[in-house]
């Protein structure tokens, strides 16, 4: 039996709302990713990580 427990985003984008990626949903980036931080970024490291994160799903032709 597995023990693991999926990523929050994956868990919504995937099993909740059956997207191959977050850039499928009309609220990315949502209130998932922004609970998804890494607690020794700042703000503005955060908000950098994020702009980072849809620019990599623009580049790849996902969004």
């Amino acid at each position: 039996m597995n023990t693991w427990k999926a990523c929050p985003i994956y868990a919504c984008c995937a099993n909740k709302h059956h997207y191959a990626t977050c850039a499928s949903c009309a609220q990315m980036p949502c209130d998932v990713w922004k609970a998804t931080r890494d607690p020794s970024m700042t703000d503005e490291q955060f908000a950098q990580s994020i702009t980072d994160r849809v620019n990599a799903l623009k580049k790849a032709g996902i969004l």
